[in-house]
């Protein structure tokens, strides 16, 4: 029945990436000439749909954000905003329809401290993939007006992001001893973003690479 059901949402997986990434795509060309301007209600309405069937399946250390299932029908989200969701839902479906492979399976059967690596691993991965989805997001954003205040919304997604990086790396790894996460009140421009972003992607880069093992294909 555990099999049956691992085999029915790597199903519904690859199905809902191939709807969100033609969402995807479609948002990230209206974002590039206006990333502030508003979504219509007809898109909205057909991108939550699938946002809360894809909530079905991303439980646990597959949600891809926290507190947020849907966006509000009645405060337009701006195009900017999709994207970056959408960039979200879209990297924690691929994890999961990996993680149903057969060849996850066989790691679920190893030793207990094996799992415990892989567990490890499975979060490093997790977050230095959508800590490079924001980069990419913040990066379009720089180029078209790197003043621009980034707002209140895509700031609660960045320092959730943040905090579950700083707790990862832990003190003696995070980029800035006196940096945990932006301002709420004191709005900052998507280039500071980006900055700070940037910093924690190399941080990760440098766990990654002080933890090298070459066996078999993996990292430990």
């Amino acid at each position: 029945m555990k099999r049956y059901m691992k085999a029915n949402s790597k199903e519904l997986a690859t199905k809902l990436i191939g709807q969100i990434e033609g969402f995807y795509q479609e948002i990230s060309v209206l974002s590039k000439t206006k990333p502030d301007s508003p979504l219509n209600a007809f898109k909205l309405k057909l991108i939550n749909e699938k946002l809360v069937e894809a909530n079905t399946i991303l439980t646990g250390e597959y949600q891809p954000l926290k507190s947020f299932t849907a966006f509000d029908d009645v405060t337009l989200p701006s195009n900017s905003d999709v994207v970056m969701v959408l960039s979200q839902y879209l990297n924690r479906l691929r994890a999961l329809r990996s993680s149903t492979s057969p060849i996850a399976r066989v790691i679920e059967d190893l030793d207990n401290k094996r799992n415990m690596k892989q567990k490890k691993i499975d979060e490093f991965e997790t977050l230095q993939g959508q800590l490079q989805a924001f980069h990419t997001e913040m990066n379009t954003l720089v180029k078209k007006n790197p003043s621009d205040l980034l707002n209140k919304f895509k700031l609660g997604l960045v320092n959730s992001l943040l905090q579950k990086a700083n707790t990862l790396l832990g003190k003696n790894r995070v980029p800035f001893a006196d940096f945990e996460s932006f301002d709420t009140e004191a709005l900052p421009s998507t280039s500071d973003v980006l900055v700070i972003i940037s910093q924690y992607l190399s941080a990760f880069e440098k766990l990654r690479t002080d933890n090298i093992e070459r066996r078999h294909a993996l990292w430990y």
